[in-house]
């Protein structure tokens, strides 16, 4: 029993162990708990601010598009009696001056106006196409015709080339004259004096090419491919001629609602060229539910349609034709005036009518005007 000894052996036990290892483990689970759960209420106050954000976005665009279209009225006002007085050939030089200005920026607003409603359509998805068959050469002419004053007052060489003398297309021509009108009114803008403006077409067996070639200041590199994105200006490369930046933004998006494209060349204080394809054919568009055709039935041995004219009466003291009436339903009383006096007075029968507005009950309750 003397043989036996005793050896008292104490083992360190490693960290992960200890009590403190447990007490670190648990606070970096916590940690990574209280991150992940900060990580995501961080993401869904982001997401609740851009919703609201967007909320109130949508807000104001309501309130300027209503803003927008209230405004198209009195400038209807008073653009229709510029151009009739500008008509007057006894005008002296400077009150026509004074009253081509006052048309020239009544016109540019109400394309402004009209520009931010169709933005406002195609962002809400209800813009349609109304198509017809349409020889586009002459069509483009006539849009270029309203350049041409400029181009003189500018000293700008502007000229209008088609490789065909008639080109049929199926487009709606509304849309196609602001596709047009914004890339002319562009290269008008950023062409300097004695440069020149060219507009050509060309055909191909399943697309037609429109361009509008500029010697302007060009576009930089880095700005070509963002060009056509919405409130994207070229205002800091010419400051004099500021822009909305929804012009080309419009324009892209008419483009491909004809299922076309748009492809900008460039070079820096060289000038633009703008190519818009559209497809030949109206097989493109049968299937789209965003476009309507417009076919024309009548035949050239048709006779040509004639107004209704009332047999003489033979009573004295009444004439032997009576004129037609037509009702113009309009609730803006001196926009109702102007057409009757300006546009209607002449060829058709000028009476009056009173309107009464009756509430209908109902689910829908919408609004009826009755005429009396």
């Amino acid at each position: 029993m003397n043989n036996i000894s005793t050896l008292f052996l104490r083992v360190t036990p490693t960290f992960d162990e200890t009590p403190w290892a447990w007490l670190t483990y648990l606070f970096l689970f916590g940690l990574f708990i209280g991150s992940v759960i900060y990580i995501l209420f961080y993401i869904y106050r982001l997401r609740h601010q851009m919703d609201v954000q967007k909320e109130l976005s949508n807000i104001k665009l309501r309130f300027f598009t209503d803003i927008s279209h209230e405004l198209r009225t009195p400038l209807t006002l008073i653009s229709s009696p510029v151009s009739e007085v500008l008509e007057d050939d006894t005008l002296s030089p400077s009150v026509r001056e004074h009253l081509n200005i006052v048309h020239k920026n009544t016109e540019r607003m109400l394309r402004l106006v009209n520009q931010i409603l169709d933005f406002r359509k195609i962002q809400n998805n209800k813009m349609k196409l109304l198509l017809e068959e349409t020889e586009l050469i002459v069509f483009l002419m006539k849009i270029t015709e309203n350049f041409r004053l400029t181009a003189e007052e500018k000293q700008i060489d502007f000229t209008f080339h088609a490789d065909q003398e008639e080109l049929y297309l199926w487009i709606d021509r509304d849309k196609v004259e602001k596709i047009i009108f914004n890339l002319l009114s562009n290269a008008f803008k950023y062409t300097l004096p004695g440069k020149s403006v060219q507009v050509s077409v060309q055909s191909q067996e399943k697309y037609i090419r429109i361009s509008v070639i500029d010697e302007g200041i060009g576009i930089e590199e880095g700005k070509v491919d963002s060009l056509f994105k919405r409130f994207e200006t070229l205002t800091k490369t010419n400051i004099l001629q500021p822009s909305s930046g929804i012009g080309l933004s419009l324009v892209k998006e008419l483009v491909e609602l004809h299922h076309g494209e748009i492809e900008v060349e460039s070079q820096r204080g060289a000038g633009s060229k703008f190519s818009v394809t559209l497809p030949v054919g109206r097989e493109i568009f049968e299937q789209d539910e965003q476009a309507e055709l417009i076919l024309n039935d009548s035949t050239e041995n048709e006779p040509p349609l004639s107004y209704p004219v009332a047999e003489p009466t033979g009573e004295p003291g009444t004439e032997a034709t009576e004129q037609l009436s037509v009702l113009i339903v309009e609730d803006n009383q001196e926009l109702r005036h102007l057409l009757k006096n300006y546009s209607f007075q002449e060829i058709y029968h000028s009476g009056s009518c009173q309107w009464r507005r009756r509430i209908e009950t109902g689910p829908a309750g919408h609004s009826r005007y009755d005429h009396q």
